[in-house]
Parts: C-alpha cells; sequence; structure tokens
C-alpha cells in the first residue's frame, strides 16, 4: 500500500539489529506476518496507515514469517499476526492477532516522544489561534527543515496559506506532494477544498458573476462558479443551496458537475460540519427523489 514511506522497513536477519538500534530515538512496531494469513492482510494495510500519518512517530518494521523463519523463533513467535513494540532495544509491549485501530494506536501513543519538529507545529497551532498567522509559517518553515518527510507539517503549511488567501501558494505546495500523502484523511480533506479554490482562481470575480446572474438567475455555469468563492469563504450552506438550484433547474450541467461537487463537499465537512452535511444530503434527496 504504502511501501515507499521511509517509515515502513522490510525487516530481515540481516537488518534486524540495526532496525533496532533505531528504537533508541523512536518506538519501532514489528509485525510478524504470513502472506497465507487472513489477519495478517486485513492488519497490514492499517499498520501502514498508521505509520505515514504518524509521520516518523514510530516505524514499522515488517518481518514475512515465512522468510524470515529464524527472526520468528528468536522472538518466539507462535501465532500470526504478531506486534512487538521495541524501545530502546527492548519489547515493551506484545500483542497477538488482528487488532482495531484505536487499540493500535493506544498500544503506540504512550512512547512516543514528541520531537522538536512537532513541538514547533504546536508552536504554529498555538500562534495560529492567537491571530498570528506569519509567526505560525516561520514555525512550520523551521519545523519542515527539521523534519522535511513529515508531510503534516506541509498540510498545516498549506491549510495557513489558504486562510491567509495565498491562494496559488498553497496550491504549489499541495501539487508537490506525493500521492501517499494526499490520499491520507487531511491530504484528502484539502485537496477537495484545492479544487474548489481552483474552480474560483479560474472564474470572473464574484461581481461579475453577480452581475450575470442578475441578467439570467437560471445561469448555471455563473452559480457554479460563485458556489466556489462560497466554499473558500467557507460560506458552506450558501455553497449547498447554489448547487441545489443548478441540480433542480439543470440537473445534467456540465455531466452531473454540480451533485459531484456537493457530494466532494459533503466528504470534505463530514466532520467538521456533520450538522450541515446531514441537512444538505437530506435536501439532496429532496430534489434527486
Amino acid at each position: 500500500m504504502m511501501r515507499n514511506s521511509p517509515y515502513i522497513i522490510e525487516a530481515t536477519t540481516d537488518n534486524f539489529a540495526d532496525i533496532l538500534a533505531l528504537s533508541a530515538q523512536k518506538p519501532v512496531l514489528v509485525d510478524f506476518w504470513a502472506s497465507w494469513c487472513a489477519p495478517c492482510r486485513q492488519l497490514k494495510p492499517l499498520l501502514e496507515k498508521l505509520a505515514v500519518e504518524y509521520a516518523g512517530g514510530f516505524v514499522l518494521a515488517l518481518v514475512n514469517s515465512d522468510e524470515q523463519q529464524a527472526l520468528a523463533q528468536q522472538y518466539n513467535v507462535r501465532s500470526l499476526p504478531t506486534l512487538m513494540l521495541f524501545k530502546d532495544g527492548v519489547a515493551v509491549t506484545t500483542e497477538m492477532g488482528a487488532k482495531p485501530e484505536p487499540a493500535l494506536r493506544a498500544m503506540i501513543d504512550p512512547y512516543i516522544t514528541p520531537s522538536d519538529a512537532d513541538q514547533l507545529r504546536m508552536q504554529a497551532k498555538q500562534a495560529l489561534n492567537e491571530g498570528r498567522a506569519d509567526d505560525a509559517v516561520e514555525a512550520l518553515k523551521q519545523a519542515a527543515s527539521l523534519a522535511p518527510e513529515n508531510y503534516k507539517i506541509h498540510l498545516d503549511l498549506v491549510s495557513i496559506f489558504i486562510l491567509q488567501g495565498k491562494l496559488e501558494d498553497a496550491l504549489s505546495l499541495y501539487n508537490a506532494l506525493s500521492d501517499d500523502v494526499k490520499t491520507t484523511k487531511e491530504g484528502k480533506s484539502i485537496g477537495i477544498l484545492l479544487s474548489f479554490i481552483e474552480i474560483a482562481l479560474a472564474a470572473p470575480s464574484p461581481d461579475e458573476l453577480a452581475a450575470q446572474l442578475k441578467a439570467d438567475a437560471k445561469n448555471s455555469q455563473a452559480l457554479y462558479q460563485l458556489a466556489a468563492y462560497a466554499i473558500v469563504d467557507r460560506q458552506f450552506t450558501s455553497a449547498i443551496e447554489m448547487y441545489l438550484q443548478i441540480i433542480m433547474q439543470d440537473r445534467n450541467f456540465a455531466d452531473g458537475a454540480a451533485k459531484t461537487a456537493l457530494i466532494r463537499l459533503f466528504e470534505m465537512l463530514s466532520e467538521s460540519n456533520p450538522d450541515i452535511v446531514k441537512e444538505g444530503r437530506r435536501k439532496l434527496q429532496m430534489v434527486l427523489f
């Protein structure tokens, strides 16, 4: 799934000592698995996702127990999957069987120490909460220089650029990120927002669009572009109403672009604004059926 991540290592007898040495700096989670093991196949993608999400908070070492039988025997692995969390070269926790995500986080979190980059991220968040966006950007740039592989820092920067109205900078930075980062939960949400920003950047000004709608209230193209501006301005309910109007008057506009945009907007808002999404979905169902 995410094998190109620097946080995921294929462990063998040849490199295992080096992997354990890493546990002096950060936790190392070792997954003993096999290709024939159904619970292993269920667990491994989740572990890989977490390794990328934690962005260096821990290292995931994957041990193919069929190919690395000596390692499995050395650590008395008798059931697959078996998870061992190492800190300072010592296995501090061992779990057997596939675990849900909350249990995996509970296993990992107590052993993670915030890095200098993580502390700078926290400083940036505080600065942003206090209205000091420029200070937040500087803190994040320092964090990125310390941990350039930590994708969360770059997504934080993209988000601040959007808040500052530096939309071209936000797009440029986001587009430079890897596909693995763009498919994380945070990456997907920001990517959806940026897709609306791109529509707004390519559109006439809001005043021009308003004039077009004054001349023709059913101008679907103007409504579609104005809805993108509304999303950029966080006027989500207004955007939903405009998309619904398009669907009511011209359901096939641009191959169903309004419905597609609504679904993507609901996905973006699902966690941050669930009430808006619930009401919007209710209205969409009424319009469609």
